[in-house]
């Protein structure tokens, strides 16, 4: 063999040597190991990210963190391991947060376990949601409710006012129709009167007549 041959297939055996070598070394970062520079430097960015993001995040408001959590999966922002990691976190404490919240918890994407493209990526999608971000969208959650709320009193308020307008009409007719009547009703008493007054004076004609009659036939009254 000649010596330019055994200097090339010297070349090529390290070369092949220091190629599985690169493959076989994995990268440190986090908690996890990966296989790749691209993975290892998205993995960083977003441990970076996160770890700004953490460090504005309110624990005392649910609701702002569940608005931060649901923007995230939305908007596919997360892509590594860690972005995977820090969801469970945010999803472990909504769930002993449960009842502070006012809609269910979405899934995590089964994707994010296992992201096929993660190598080419290298870098965020995009930016993660700031918490204030998520506050201003608190806030126009809760204005509209507000406004839902204010809308819903004044249709009530409108509705009872227009309860009470119909009942005072219904009493008004009501009473307007006895007044209408009264002159019904004294007449009639009148008139029973009148024929209480005639039939009491017939009775006693009659009675008057039934003793003069005795009278004259000599017959003593039993009274």
């Amino acid at each position: 063999m000649a010596e330019n041959d055994k200097k090339n297939l010297k070349e090529n055996i390290v070369g092949e040597a220091v190629d599985n070598y690169k493959n076989t070394v994995r990268i440190e970062q986090g908690f996890f190991s990966y296989k790749s520079s691209d993975e290892a430097k998205l993995a960083a960015s977003e441990a970076d990210a996160i770890g700004k993001l953490n460090g504005k995040i309110d624990y005392n408001r649910p609701q702002t963190v569940h608005i931060l959590y649901d923007k995230i999966i939305d908007q596919n922002m997360l892509h590594s391991p860690e972005g995977t990691t820090f969801l469970i976190e945010l999803r472990t404490y909504l769930e002993d947060n449960l009842s502070a919240l006012d809609h269910p918890i979405k899934g995590i994407p089964s994707e994010k376990f296992n992201d096929p493209d993660a190598e080419r990526k290298g870098k965020l999608k995009g930016k993660l949601i700031t918490v204030a971000d998520a506050e201003k969208r608190l806030d126009r959650i809760r204005n509209a409710r507000k406004r839902d709320a204010e809308n819903f009193r004044k249709s009530k308020l409108t509705r009872d006012i227009i309860i009470v307008f119909l009942a005072a009409c219904i009493l008004a007719m009501l009473v307007i129709s006895g007044l209408s009547d009264t002159p019904s009703i004294l007449n009639y008493e009148n008139e029973l009167q009148d024929k209480y007054a005639d039939w009491e004076t017939e009775l006693n004609e009659r009675e008057s007549a039934v003793r003069a009659k005795e009278k004259e036939l000599g017959i003593t009254s039993r009274e």
